[in-house]
């Protein structure tokens, strides 16, 4: 007995239409989209009888109508808020499908990001020689605010970039650029990221400049001192601004041990004067400035009076002081090899040590670090 379709009895004429589906804004499958432009696609309704097929674009309270598969949304930028967007087909005898999927969209300004500009080093725009690099710039601007912005520090044209900093300075230390002895390129460019964690570049480049490394002359500022109270065998008077490094004798002690950093480069070190502020002894008188090899101790633990008393002159020099209160200059050349010998080492760098005593004169000097009177040592190169 033959098998009888009853859906079909009787409805030669009607009409089948299948939903359109798979609605998206600008190819993305989030039914909620936030951007800057909207355009929409669908998959095709399907008719059976085949005829020609018209879509209805919901958007809001709006409706448009195409025979594409496709929308491109007019002055998406009047949609500030979340708008609900779907689509239905309609045939040419009338009937009509239901919706797709339904999606919403809201308008979001492209992020934009402007080039800095006005890039310095040193304060000049083109170029600069020396052993320090500073770099300035005038800011980018973002646009919608509110967004952070980073700059990239690139050197050379290479990428990725040296550093970067959301600051319009950025300034190297001296070690990250001793090694530029030919002139490095520098220029910068910025970027920000928005809330899905995409990166957005500033299209373009600053202003290039150029920066060559070339030691200066310079000072050493002392970091430490540790002197005697006229009686100990180890020095344990640190950092005192009035410390009295004579008359000593075998039995009265009184002298200073000093810390500095050690010279950059010592083969490029050309002199070396030791600047020290006298604040006491109402005579001129010379004193002893030596290159021990005593190990430092910050506490002065076994850094013995007698490692200064009886310095030999081919570890010392000699030199006459003025009266308090003055500054005098105490050139080191003739030790400058013992003291590099004698270069020292712990976890803040390489540094070397410096002691004074006056065996005839009465006298006090500022042995503090920091401050206006504070020892140093002036560097040549």
């Amino acid at each position: 007995m033959p098998i009888i379709n009853l859906l079909d009895f009787g409805n030669a004429d009607t009409t089948f239409l299948k939903d359109p589906s798979n609605l998206r804004i600008n190819g993305e499958t989030s039914q909620i989209v936030e951007a800057e432009t909207c355009h929409l696609t669908w998959s095709a309704a399907e008719v059976d009888p085949p005829q020609d097929i018209t879509y209805y674009v919901n958007i809001g309270q709006a409706q448009g109508a195409t025979t594409s598969l496709y929308w491109d949304l007019t002055n998406p930028s009047q949609y500030t808020t979340s708008t609900y967007i779907d689509v239905y087909a309609r045939t040419d005898d009338g009937t009509q499908s239901g919706t797709t999927n339904g999606v919403s969209f809201s308008y979001k300004p492209a992020i934009s990001v402007s080039a800095p500009y006005g890039l310095t080093v040193n304060g000049s725009s083109s170029s600069s020689t020396g052993d320090s690099c500073y770099l300035s710039w005038y800011a980018s601007t973002v646009e919608p605010s509110g967004y952070t912005i980073t700059y990239r520090i690139i050197i050379d044209n290479s990428l990725p970039a040296y550093a970067t900093t959301t600051n319009t300075y950025y300034s190297f230390s001296e070690s990250e650029i001793s090694s530029w002895t030919t002139a490095k390129s520098i220029k910068i460019d910025a970027y920000t990221t928005d809330e899905n964690g995409n990166t957005i570049y500033c299209p373009g480049y600053s202003n290039t400049v150029s920066f060559t490394y070339e030691l200066s002359n310079y000072n050493l500022l002392l970091t430490r001192s540790v002197g005697f109270g006229g009686y100990q065998s180890n020095a344990s008077v640190v950092n005192s601004s009035n410390l009295q490094v004579g008359k000593a004798t075998e039995s009265a002690h009184w002298a200073v041990f000093m810390r500095f950093p050690a010279p950059k480069d010592w083969n490029k070190v050309k002199t070396m004067t030791l600047h020290i502020y006298r604040n006491a002894g109402s005579a001129s008188g010379p004193a002893d400035f030596g290159a021990p090899s005593t190990t430092w101790n910050d506490a002065g633990t076994n850094m013995s009076y007698d490692s200064i008393f009886y310095l030999s002159s081919s570890n010392s020099t000699k030199s006459t002081l003025s009266a308090a209160n003055s500054w005098n200059t105490i050139d080191l050349s003739s030790i400058k090899s013992i003291l590099k010998k004698n270069q020292q080492t712990d976890s803040s760098g390489n540094f070397i040590v410096i002691s004074m005593i006056s065996k005839g004169t009465h006298m006090k000097i500022n042995a503090a670090p920091g401050g206006t009177y504070s020892p140093y040592i002036e560097i040549t190169v």
